[in-house]
């Protein structure tokens, strides 16, 4: 498969990843606010309201946990560039001074299944 199309097809994989997460936090009362938020330096997938909290999520997905679980996927780096780009998105929205908190959700597909594993609180900046 040459370059253009795995890029295609990535890009397709990660957005129907994010439509499935999407629909489940929503399942559990969370109240979507923003979907790809994106800035210079960064991006985030998701952002939801749950209860009182404001939700940044990121979304993480793998075939196999071959090459570990999506969720340890988050390094310090991402985590960095997520809590910058989420302060902006607090600025740009008024919402400073509310609480937030950060959450990674990792998906594995094998078998036609998804396998969905939502950590709460995933880390603080």
């Amino acid at each position: 498969m040459d370059t253009s199309r795995r890029r295609g097809w990535r890009h397709r994989f990660g957005r129907a990843i994010e439509s499935l997460v999407e629909a489940h936090l929503l399942e559990h009362d969370c109240e979507l606010l923003a979907r790809r938020y994106a800035r210079p330096g960064g991006e985030i997938d998701l952002v939801v309201r749950d209860g009182d909290d404001v939700v940044f999520v990121e979304v993480k997905a793998r075939h196999s946990t071959r090459y570990g679980d999506p969720i340890e996927a988050v390094g310090a780096r991402k985590q960095r560039r997520l809590a910058r780009t989420a302060r902006r998105f607090l600025r740009e929205h008024e919402l400073c001074g509310r609480r937030c908190r950060f959450d990674v959700v990792g998906v594995v597909v094998a078998n036609g299944q998804a396998r969905i594993e939502w950590l709460r609180d995933a880390f603080r900046p």
